[in-house]
């Protein structure tokens, strides 16, 4: 076991731990830096946390440029954690269990998220820096109310890459040419639209990829224009009304997914043979009896065949 080496510095201690990682201590902050090279591992935060457990705020800088598989856990007093741009990558769960924190600061030059953050049940919003391309799981269990998704975002794959229960707005930036946000619900465009001219229709071909969950209104209408639902699109959502336009082509399975308060859903197809439903299963635990399916006129046995007796659900079904 490596020996501690430690040296009185002129704005604290700073500490080696296990070569090349340092840390030193700002007293009138509450802060910890850790520095040094290599990647950042939850055996030196845990040392560091052991001689300053109520430090409130952290950076890593250096040259660091890991942060290892759950590095800061359980970092209860922790309130902000602020990477800098050394930092390019990081382990499942880096951050988790920290029930104080309530900010976390990307470095601008961060390329991708992945599996990054779980069981921090103060953290309320996030941003996603305009350097980061995908997102793959950013979170798991952290009640994010606002989330904001930088310019060159480009790919988000997996529930989990923007789940939280509590998630009510999300926003994205204007030079974004992939996504886009329209009443804090986050759209896509189609690949065959992304120019200027469809752009500024802002829903033309579009594809609907996540409702926040905890947004309000008793009805939604899903816009004119949109192509496509995505899978877990609607999951836990608060309205009772859901207004689907003939502009639809393409439903996901399990796009309307527990949403325990919907109570009528209103279809404008003509004709059904011109929309797909992936795998027959748009609808997924929600009791389908309880809720109303209004159609247009003379379309009632044509969606009571589709719905109720190719797919199983038990919707009244209304013109």
């Amino acid at each position: 076991m490596r020996l501690i080496n430690f040296c009185v510095l002129l704005l604290g201690f700073q500490y080696v731990l296990a070569e090349p990682i340092h840390f030193s201590y700002d007293a009138k902050r509450d802060s910890l830096t850790f520095t040094g090279e290599g990647t950042l591992e939850q055996k030196h935060v845990k040392q560091a946390m052991a001689k300053y457990p109520h430090t409130k705020i952290v950076y890593v800088g250096g040259n660091v440029s890991m942060v290892g598989y759950k590095a800061f856990n359980g970092c209860n007093n922790v309130e902000t954690i602020i990477f800098s741009s050394s930092v390019l990558g990081s382990g499942y769960a880096a951050i988790c269990n920290c029930k104080k924190l309530s900010k976390v600061v990307l470095p601008d030059n961060c390329k991708g998220i992945a599996c990054f953050l779980a069981n921090c049940p103060n953290l309320e919003s996030f941003v996603v820096p305009d350097s980061v391309f995908g997102i793959k799981e950013l979170s798991s269990n952290c009640p994010f109310k606002s989330l904001h998704i930088g310019q060159n975002l480009e790919h988000i794959v997996g529930d989990y890459g923007i789940c939280s229960k509590r998630l009510a707005s999300i926003t994205v930036s204007p030079g974004n040419k992939r996504f886009f946000s329209r009443d804090s619900v986050l759209f896509s465009y189609a690949r065959n639209t992304i120019n200027d001219s469809l752009r500024d229709k802002s829903i033309v071909g579009s594809m609907l990829v996540k409702y926040p969950p905890r947004k309000t209104g008793k009805r939604y209408e899903i816009p004119s224009g949109v192509m496509i639902l995505d899978e877990f699109a609607f999951k836990t959502c608060q309205f009772d009304t859901l207004v689907f336009p003939e502009s639809i082509k393409k439903v996901f399975q399990l796009a309307v997914c527990r949403c325990a308060k919907l109570r009528c859903v209103e279809m404008n197809w003509q004709d059904l043979n011109e929309v797909y439903f992936v795998d027959n299963r748009p609808f997924f635990e929600i009791n389908t009896a309880n809720v109303t399916m209004k159609v247009p006129k003379g379309k009632k046995d044509l969606y009571i065949e589709l719905f109720n007796k190719k797919m199983g659900y038990q919707f009244k079904v209304e013109e």
